[in-house]
């Protein structure tokens, strides 16, 4: 090929490349940060606490968003968590969970720190709290009347405290319940997406809840069709909360000291009928500690975050995570497998998805869960008590004995002396299998 032709493709190529880059350059958002490829639509904001019936049947129900203005305004709580001092003295010794990295990445391990440690590395350091409200906080947090009857507070989930210096940014994700979060102090921004338009920015959160979108610089040319889907924004200040309706995709940024309190619940059918027809009989609002959450939806939520990335759960993994959670000598990954069995028979130690998990056998596998636990604690507080080198007084073997069910007859003969221990350990040592 002649010199002239070689630099005629060289020149052919680099225009072509410079009309590539220009196109790209022309995507509204690309490489720009999430939401700037089109001007938002302002969620709803009210002003009044609405009552339950109104909140359902506007909101929850046909899942539409809304800001509730000043709802948490003039709550004592609202004012005691803006002080860092106050919460030194109060909740100081709380131990809660943290994440490294204000930019959420769900594959960083977190780890668990007290509240005033925390409170003396949180302004300095690139550290979030994101962690479930430990029960001395649960005493403090209230509940707005419009929860309070219905059925709500029987499909609690989760309450969440997110705690920040400000600056920290999730990623675009969604939430399998309905959500609640109300600011405490700071601002918070969310852009907010329907859930019909999932499908049309892509498939990879259908595994795991997100998507791997960066949201401060977006690649329109991997995510082409988010550049024509419209978006939502909300403003969330110090006493506003922001009903988020479950499966809304959303991101969240926050500024200044950062916190806030979420609630999240079961999606479920309002019954007018569960509340009083003179709604003066309700509180305004109600503490959170007078109600529990629901523990059978919590297991399901242990599901969730044993998931691989393309959906899976497997039993190995939901072992590993209840080994993290609960000091139980005794638990095998054969008895998480059999649990197993009962959320998805035959499935054999392998869930395809959570979704193919009802809420009845859910609820029949927490049964198990927690009948096989208190076995297990059961076995490893005898083998505790009878590993037990100290001697003790008759008063307390007998409230040990008691406590495994044991009889009391002509078995105390008072503490094991030195010879007896010398000789052998102890008068009773052959019995001590039957107890």
């Amino acid at each position: 090929m002649a010199v002239y032709d070689k630099l005629l493709l060289l020149f052919a190529l680099l225009l072509l490349c410079s009309e590539c880059s220009a196109g790209d350059e022309a995507l509204p958002g690309h490489m720009q940060p999430l939401g700037s490829h089109m001007e938002p639509e302002l969620v709803r904001r009210i002003d009044h606490m609405p009552s339950p019936s109104e909140f359902y049947e506007n909101f929850v129900r046909p899942k539409i968003p809304v800001v509730l203005e000043g709802l948490m305004s003039g709550q004592e709580v609202l004012s005691n968590w803006q002080s860092d001092d106050y919460l030194r003295r109060v909740h100081g010794e709380s131990t809660m969970s943290v994440e490294y990295g204000k930019k959420e990445n769900r594959s960083e391990p977190g780890f668990s720190i007290t509240v005033d440690e925390f409170l003396s590395r949180y302004q300095d350091e690139n550290i979030y709290m994101v962690s479930d409200l430990s029960e001395e906080m649960r005493k403090e947090w209230v509940l707005p009347r419009f929860l309070l009857c219905g059925g709500y507070t029987e499909e609690l989930m989760f309450m969440y405290l997110w705690f920040s210096s400000g600056g920290t940014k999730s990623v675009v994700h969604t939430d399998s319940y309905e959500n609640l979060h109300c600011l405490v102090s700071g601002r918070k921004r969310f852009v907010l997406i329907e859930p019909r338009f999932s499908e049309s920015i892509g498939p990879e959160h259908k595994a795991t809840g997100f998507f791997n979108i960066d949201v401060e610089s977006v690649d329109m040319t991997v995510y082409p069709n988010l550049a024509n889907i419209p978006w939502h924004l909300a403003t969330v200040q110090p006493g506003d909360c922001l009903y988020l309706p479950y499966q809304w995709l959303h991101n969240v940024n926050s500024e200044g000291r950062n916190m806030g309190v979420n609630l999240w619940w079961n999606a479920f059918k309002y019954d007018p009928a569960e509340c009083p027809d003179d709604l003066s009989d309700l509180p305004q609002f109600q503490s959170l500690d007078s109600f529990s959450l629901s523990p059978e939806l919590q297991l399901k939520e242990v599901l969730v975050m044993a998931a691989k990335e393309d959906g899976r759960v497997m039993a190995e993994d939901v072992f590993d995570l209840v080994s993290q959670h609960f000091e139980l000598a005794d638990m095998k990954v054969e008895y998480i497998q059999d649990m197993f069995d009962i959320l998805l028979p035959d499935c054999k130690g392998v869930i395809p998805s959570v979704d193919m998990v009802t809420k009845d056998r859910v609820r029949a596998a927490f049964e198990f869960f927690t009948t096989l636990a208190d076995e297990l604690s059961r076995r490893q507080a005898e083998r505790s008590f009878h590993d037990q080198e100290q001697p003790f007084s008759e008063d307390e073997y007998y409230q040990e004995l008691g406590e495994f069910g044991g009889e009391e007859e002509d078995l105390w003969e008072g503490p094991i002396s030195e010879r007896e221990k010398e000789e052998g350990g102890g008068r009773h040592d052959n019995n001590r299998d039957e107890l």
